[in-house]
Formats: structure tokens, C-alpha cells, sequence
């Protein structure tokens, strides 16, 4: 595809927060960040297809995963202008909700709408 959430967030900052669909969230749990790793209480990034250029709120807090470091574990950054730029880790506020929802759907019928 052409964009994955990841730059859906840099065009709206509070997208993932006011408008995710319940029916496209993929993950709702609890976590903790310690620098530019979210360590999830109990939940699997894997196993629902969450990887890079996803977007995950911590505490309401968007951010980007740039890595899936192990099942429970993903490296996050606050939003960066370039996806190859800088890690800028999230505020460590203990253990907050977790929620990662999609916006797939929606690019896959934009990206299947400009090949036409």
C-alpha cells in the first residue's frame, strides 16, 4: 500500500484517539513504556498483524511502532516527520491502557481506488 497508519497520524494528530472504530481495533490491554519500549501486560502484537507503521495509543498518547521487538514488546516513538528519523520516546507513565486500532480497510480501498 501506498500509507499505513503511521501516516495517517502525522496528517491528524488525534485520529486514532476520536475516531478508531471499535470493529477495527486490534488490541485494547495494558502496558508500560521504558524508553522507546511498550511492554504489554498480557496481549500479543503478533498475533493480530500489528508491526511497523501501526499506530498505538499508550494512555491516549499516539504513537508510531517502528519494531516488534518480541511478542509482548514493540519500539515506539512519538510521531516523526520521516519514518527513518530519530526515536523520540513517549512520556513513562507506569502502566496505562493500550489500544491499537487500524485504518487498513480504508487505505487498502484508496490504495485499490488510484491503481484503477
Amino acid at each position: 500500500m501506498f500509507a499505513n497508519d503511521r501516516d495517517l497520524l502525522l496528517l491528524e494528530p488525534n485520529l486514532f484517539r476520536d475516531l478508531a472504530w471499535v470493529g477495527q481495533r486490534l488490541l485494547v490491554t495494558t502496558g508500560s513504556v521504558s524508553g522507546s519500549v511498550l511492554t504489554l501486560i498480557s496481549g500479543d502484537f503478533n498475533s493480530v498483524g500489528i508491526g511497523f507503521g501501526c499506530v498505538a495509543l499508550y494512555d491516549a498518547t499516539p504513537t508510531e511502532i517502528t519494531n516488534i521487538a518480541a511478542a509482548n514488546a514493540a519500539t515506539v516513538s512519538l510521531i516523526r516527520a520521516d519514518p527513518a528519523g530519530a526515536i523520540v520516546p513517549p512520556l513513562a507513565l507506569g502502566i496505562k491502557p493500550v489500544i491499537v486500532s487500524t485504518f487498513r480497510p480504508q487505505l487498502a480501498l484508496v490504495h485499490h481506488q488510484v491503481l484503477r
